[in-house]
């Protein structure tokens, strides 16, 4: 459901009890006796993206105090973390959260919540550091896939690299030995072209972008020729 986020009274009143507008959740929580005035924030689950990881991390974060400590003053915390079945997302997590306390007034928990998803709305990154650590290890993780991916692509039908006043096609299906290819494309840093919520990378921007000015087409295929041995094939396509 979209919150209005003109006010914290106003955000407050739709989060409270917004858990009986989940489809495929059911409430379970014997220990809640006023679940009218709690509300559901689900934040990550096993398909999750890196970006909602890390907002869900950085919320974590910010209700720590709240999900750690109670006050002498009540018997009960107003943030409880939980994990609850979906029948098509499987295991989701999130939090539950009581909006009001027993005065009618919104909790401090409620107010963090709402500070937290009205700064997603004008700048959908919680943490930018930490989103490109999280990315950076599963480059790293999956680089020797995605590198494949990226040798397969140079195919003459579908790319060609400019050097100068020259086109060529390139086709690089036959590599020996990948090695000195993977040491140049890191050299131009190609997390920049990869999504990891997607699992795609762009290998048209990739390509231009290294050839444009940067690196020549003989650097790219004779960077490393003793550990390099490239079968490759070139046609002049035109010439300017």
């Amino acid at each position: 459901m979209d919150f209005d986020f003109s006010s914290l009274e106003a955000f407050a009143n739709q989060f409270a009890g917004n858990w009986r507008y989940f489809p495929g959740f059911v409430w379970t929580r014997n220990d809640i006796t006023d679940p009218e005035q709690w509300g559901i924030v689900y934040t990550k689950n096993n398909q999750s993206t890196p970006l909602e990881i890390v907002n869900a991390e950085h919320l974590k974060h910010l209700l720590w105090v709240y999900l750690h400590h109670k006050s002498k003053k009540r018997k009960q915390k107003h943030v409880y973390h939980i994990r609850d079945r979906h029948f098509t997302a499987g295991w989701t997590e999130g939090f539950l959260l009581r909006v009001y306390d027993t005065t009618g007034n919104v909790t401090n928990a409620c107010a963090t919540l709402y500070d937290h998803l009205a700064a997603l709305r004008d700048y959908p990154v919680a943490d930018d550091e930490a989103l490109d650590k999280l990315e950076a290890e599963i480059f790293s993780d999956e680089w020797p896939e995605i590198l494949e991916s990226i040798v397969s692509h140079f195919d003459g039908e579908h790319h060609s690299i400019i050097d100068g006043d020259y086109r060529y096609y390139v086709n690089l299906k036959s590599l020996d030995d990948i090695s000195g290819i993977e040491k140049l494309l890191l050299k131009h840093n190609p997390r920049e072209y990869w999504s990891s919520d997607t699992g795609y990378f762009n290998m048209s921007h990739f390509l231009y972008d290294i050839t444009d000015g940067r690196i020549t087409f003989d650097e790219i295929f004779f960077a490393c020729p003793d550990t390099v041995c490239l079968n490759f094939s070139a046609a002049l396509l035109s010439q300017t």
